[in-house]
């Protein structure tokens, strides 16, 4: 299974994939939105391949589903169908690349044990550790 990594942030996007060495990025801001989003993901990332979408949202999740627009971004969000969008399983988490990033820098079980009951967050996070050379 791929797994597109979608960390949307206030100033920028940044996407990841598995087997893909160079993480790559766009700006965001105050005039993003989830349609504008989805649309740039697909010209940025070009021929990458993925099954699923873990997808960092920039807010407070609940049940999967942003429950408050961002600050820092348009409108829009909370609303969005992004399966639909994305056309396949999207995971929207509050922030996952900003949770899983100090585990990939430490030992960091805390974290990872809060993350570890998820299937899909478990691949990002080896995936994460393959790419920093931890296993």
């Amino acid at each position: 299974m791929n797994v597109l990594v979608v960390d949307v942030g206030g100033t920028s996007v940044k996407l990841s994939a598995t087997g893909q060495e160079t993480p790559r990025a766009f700006p965001s801001g105050r005039t993003l939105t989830p349609e504008e989003m989805v649309l740039k993901v697909g010209q940025t990332i070009g021929e990458w391949k993925y099954d699923v979408v873990s997808l960092g949202y920039p807010g407070p999740v609940v049940n999967g589903r942003p429950v408050e627009e961002p600050c820092n971004l348009a409108p829009g969000w909370v609303r969005f169908d992004y399966e639909q969008a994305f056309d396949c399983p999207v995971k929207l988490t509050n922030g996952l690349m900003r949770q899983i990033a100090p585990c990939v820098k430490t030992e960091c079980s805390e974290a990872e044990s809060a993350l570890q009951h998820d299937s899909s967050t478990n691949v990002l996070i080896r995936h994460y550790r393959t790419r920093r050379g931890r296993t």
